[in-house]
């Protein structure tokens, strides 16, 4: 999960922090009325920390008391108890995020359990929405990752060993990962757009370059060759931000110490092509190098194991 740095102050005020009965986890339905775990409780507070905000909203509190946390509203009434083992509220959520016995899940302002307490981790699925959409979720069930939308409908299904919450300048899709391969899957229905058959994937703006058995390639987002899996280094040379002057978006590939320059369409233009004319950044960049596939170091989600679990 997301971490978000609290400052917790040692805040006594007059009176007890009590807990609640417990509830029992509901799964819900979207715009059913009746699924609230909020106690509503006007309760005195007695030796419980207060976490202040990190961005300064003053509707609720976050309260702790031992090792466990809860919720009260600006009126001092407790919403939850302090009976759970996290709860943040992500920047410009309206939603908490609730951990208990090590499981997961989503409460909203309102305290209507959108996402039951089920899934070993959750966090914010970073995906491109549209205006007035609900936030959806990577979760983790069984060590395994999926997505889901805002009701706990499962999206993506829950089977994978690495997930992205974005990939950036792509389309609506996400990387997957399953043993040591990748794939890329449709954020919004789950459909598969690229088979999990590669060893390693990144997108250039609808380019997909892939390495298969120690080589490289290029293929469309239908799945369609480009540029055959038979190079030992592939270079995608494109302006994405259109800053540079005069520029050509060109794809260079290397076989056998002999470079080759293509079309973004995958026609060779000429072979022989002097290092001269490639980029030095990514000749100095070993071809597995993070560094150039920045993309899956820094938007890939794997799953967690907590600390009393064997590891």
């Amino acid at each position: 999960m997301r971490s978000i740095n609290y400052l917790t102050i040692s805040f006594i005020l007059l009176l007890g922090c009590n807990n609640s009965p417990k509830r029992d986890n509901i799964s819900i339905k979207k715009n059913d009325p009746y699924v609230n775990i909020f106690v509503n409780e006007k309760i005195n507070l007695d030796s419980c920390s207060i976490i202040i905000d990190p961005y300064d909203r003053k509707d609720f509190s976050i309260i702790k008391k031992g090792s466990k946390y809860g919720l009260v509203n600006n009126e001092n009434q407790l919403l939850l108890p302090a009976e759970y083992d996290t709860i943040e509220r992500p920047r410009l959520a309206d939603y908490f995020f609730i951990t208990k016995n090590n499981l997961s899940g989503v409460v909203t302002s309102d305290g209507i359990l959108t996402v039951p307490i089920y899934y070993e981790h959750i966090e914010h699925d970073w995906k491109e929405q549209k205006s007035g959409e609900e936030d959806c979720f990577i979760i983790q069930k069984n060590r395994k990752l999926g997505s889901i939308d805002f009701y706990n409908t499962i999206i993506i299904p829950i089977e994978y060993d690495g997930i992205s919450n974005w990939v950036e300048y792509g389309p609506d899709a996400h990387y997957v990962k399953k043993g040591t391969q990748y794939g890329i899957i449709d954020y919004n229905t789950g459909k598969m757009i690229i088979p999990v058959e590669f060893d390693g994937i990144v997108d250039h703006r609808g380019l997909i370059e892939i390495k298969k058995m120690g080589r490289y390639g290029i293929i469309s987002w239908k799945n369609k060759e480009i540029i055959p899996c038979i190079y030992d280094r592939i270079y995608v040379d494109i302006d994405y931000f259109g800053f540079e002057q005069n520029h050509k978006d060109r794809i260079f590939a290397q076989k056998n110490n002999v470079w080759y320059e293509f079309l973004l369409s995958g026609k060779l233009l000429k072979s022989n092509v002097l290092t001269s004319e490639i980029d030095k950044d990514f000749l100095n960049y070993s071809p597995d190098s993070n560094e150039y596939r920045y993309h899956l170091k820094d938007c890939m989600v794997f799953p967690k194991i907590h600390t009393n679990e064997e590891k």
